[in-house]
């Protein structure tokens, strides 16, 4: 399948707490994303060769989303909450957009 990929650099923080979630976030992570609209989809989240982070700690990461499904819901100061399921596990910011990558959409988005 082609398309456009939309790549972003986010704030991203997953809550820490009792019934969030435990285990460690690593790179190709694809939680549902909701952006302010409630309109959700799935991302890919991108960290830097062999970086990992707990819940409740803040990073910087990259994320890749499917340009057809997100649209112009994605700008930089765009706010969004990152979930499994129903559960809200953290939020997030744009903070830009980094690359459009045109071609065939890689299969684990």
């Amino acid at each position: 399948m082609s398309g456009l990929v939309i790549r972003i650099k986010a704030r991203l923080i997953f809550f820490a707490g009792l019934g969030m979630r435990q285990s460690l976030i690593n790179s190709g992570y694809r939680p549902h994303f909701k952006f302010k609209d409630d309109f959700r989809t799935s991302g890919q989240i991108i960290l830097e060769k062999g970086e990992i982070f707990s819940p409740g700690e803040e990073h910087i990461v990259e994320v890749d989303f499917m340009e057809k499904y997100v649209g112009n819901r994605v700008y930089p100061g765009a706010l969004f909450t990152v979930h499994e399921g129903l559960e809200a596990l953290g939020e997030g910011e744009i903070l830009k957009i980094t690359e459009i990558i045109k071609g065939p959409v890689i299969a684990s988005i």
